[in-house]
């Protein structure tokens, strides 16, 4: 029921609000937090994957094919979804363009005060 769509769906709206409302706080706070998780998440699974592909490297010269094609049946089981990978990218580009939206919005509400 909960899965992580409904989660990253939540996220993209709370920063699309927060950048639309208080422009200021998006750009001075809420954007480098985004960048800072986007970047552990990034070098997580980016771990993460390069250790799955050195384990089947090594075991590929060590391991006999029937066991070998177990193995990476396995491996890819746990292995990182495409998904991921595009949520990623989908955040980083969808927090480049809350960025600008949140200048421009930061900029009518100055103009609009004065």
């Amino acid at each position: 029921m909960l899965d992580e769509k409904f989660f990253l769906g939540g996220g993209i709206t709370m920063l699309v609000v927060a950048a639309w409302t208080a422009p200021k706080l998006y750009r001075e706070k809420l954007s480098n937090l985004v960048l800072f998780v986007l970047t552990v998440a990034l070098i997580a699974l980016g771990s993460f994957w390069a250790a799955l592909e050195a384990v089947d490297y090594v075991l590929e010269a060590s391991l006999d094919k029937a066991t070998l094609r177990r193995v990476q049946n396995s491996l890819e089981l746990i292995a990182i979804p495409v998904m991921w990978w595009s949520y990623l990218a989908f955040f980083f580009l969808g927090n480049l363009i809350l960025w600008e939206i949140a200048k421009y919005r930061l900029e009518d509400i100055l103009e609009s005060k004065s």
